[in-house]
């Protein structure tokens, strides 16, 4: 593996100076479970890990009782999200996705802001996001931004984010009272086994979310009966929020 130089800064502001000032020589890292790979391969080659791991404290997903907000640290595991009694219980979507990524291992390691900043067709935490209008919350040199995940990809390895900038967190606002959801996924796999093209399906009673494309989108579609979806795969148990 090439060598590099693993740096640890103690906060935000911090590491933005040191992406700074080295630039396209430097790369973030959290979990690491892609860039690690990544550079196994000769895919990226910095001269620089700056870790972001332990700057933020945040051990679970927070719901605010008062707002109706979730908020989900970008730095959280997967497992983190996966063993969260608030997600179980009122987002069965987001922990059925999160928890089918890789193995326990990997979900133990890997993050979700990891997973998003990524933007593969394969981020499985992408699409419940989406669907539940999450926001990313962005910090960099010209302070603090809010973008909705919808916009937030911006195509196959390419998201929203400017050189230096950091994916914070994701805020999920209140569920609508309205629907129930279920996920549905399909492949189409390339070399290796590595997905190029993917559907996932979000149905609600008579409307359905579906996202087929090189990279985590949601287009949208009416249909008359949503669990009677189309296509290779599994629905997942459904979320009412009635």
């Amino acid at each position: 593996m090439r060598k590099f130089t693993y740096l640890a800064p103690k906060t935000m502001d911090e590491a933005i100076s040191l992406h700074q000032s080295y630039g396209d020589r430097a790369k973030y890292i959290a979990g690491g479970t892609d860039v690690l790979v990544k550079i196994k391969e000769g895919k990226l080659a910095p001269d620089y890990l700056i870790s972001l791991k332990n700057i933020i404290d945040q051990k679970r997903p927070y719901l605010n009782h008062e707002t109706g907000e979730l908020f989900i640290g970008a730095f959280l595991t997967h497992r983190a999200i996966e063993k969260s009694s608030v997600v179980q219980l009122n987002y069965p979507i987001l922990h059925d996705a999160v928890r089918n990524i890789g193995s326990v291992q990997i979900r133990n390691v890997a993050t979700i802001g990891g997973n998003l900043v990524n933007a593969v067709p394969s981020a499985d935490g992408a699409i419940p996001l989406i669907a539940l209008d999450g926001k990313a919350h962005i910090y960099g040199t010209k302070g603090h931004r809010s973008v909705d995940l919808r916009r937030f990809f911006m195509g196959p390895g390419q998201c929203d984010l400017e050189r230096g900038e950091i994916l914070l967190e994701i805020v999920i606002p209140p569920l609508r009272p309205t629907k129930r959801w279920g996920l549905h996924q399909a492949w189409s796999t390339g070399g290796h086994g590595t997905s190029h093209a993917g559907c996932r399906s979000l149905a609600e009673f008579g409307r359905r979310h579906d996202h087929l494309c090189q990279g985590p989108y949601l287009s949208w579609r009416r249909c008359s009966h949503a669990p009677e979806m189309s296509g290779s795969g599994k629905i997942s148990r459904w979320q009412d929020n009635r």
